[in-house]
């Protein structure tokens, strides 16, 4: 069990928000890439020549930055990437497309050390109360948990499955909710529940653009 430090009260926060922690501190990271980039990187002649050795970001995480709406930013990545890849064709060079990139790596790296935080601990009795009261992780990151560790104590298995067991039953419950043809025997849904289909998406995928 390691000092609590920042990273440790980063997890907490995400638990006590009802969110997979794992999957927070990536979304986290990936957010701060790009705000850095936007902000800071964008006239950096260096880092845009390095961007171009990568042939820019893969797929969804061009998306992801061209979300963030930043035209000439945007303008700026891509005249050069564009130059450098005419370049190319013209010496009779093909590059593909990158199949993971800088921010991929940024990525894999938050979810392993979010991952080795909660691991550590585990065993930490104030670390657990707040896991309790917790919706816990998403299930791809319990699955990789648990082939990264034999020794996951059985409380955090036995949480876990009562809680992917209760998105069934609330599923179930909303199903149940829409079929008019049980009439007054239709149950009623708390506001939570009325959003069980949401969230069973999101717990059993993780965030968007997880790779598992």
């Amino acid at each position: 069990m390691g000092k609590k430090h920042i990273l440790y009260y980063t997890i907490v926060e995400f638990l006590e928000n009802g969110k997979c922690p794992v999957c927070g501190l990536i979304k986290k990271r990936r957010e701060e890439y790009f705000e850095h980039v936007l902000f800071e990187q964008i006239n950096d002649i260096g880092f845009r020549k390095k961007l171009r050795t990568t042939n820019g970001f893969c797929n969804y995480h061009t998306y992801k930055f061209l979300s963030y709406h930043d035209s000439l930013g945007t303008a700026l990545i891509y005249q050069d990437l564009y130059l450098s890849d005419i370049k190319n064709l013209e010496r009779g060079k093909i590059v593909k497309s990158p199949e993971k990139c800088v921010v991929c790596d940024i990525e894999k790296d938050a979810e392993k050390t979010a991952l080795d935080v909660i691991f550590s601990f585990l065993n930490d009795s104030e670390f657990k109360e707040v896991f309790m009261r917790s919706k816990g992780l998403c299930l791809p990151h319990y699955k990789k948990i648990l082939l990264l560790h034999s020794d996951i104590p059985q409380w955090f298995k036995e949480f876990h499955m009562k809680r992917f067991k209760k998105i069934a039953e609330t599923l179930h419950k909303f199903i149940d909710s829409e079929n008019v043809s049980l009439g007054d025997k239709r149950p009623t849904l708390t506001k939570e529940e009325e959003l069980i289909w949401k969230e069973a998406v999101e717990f059993f995928a993780g965030v968007e653009g997880l790779k598992w």
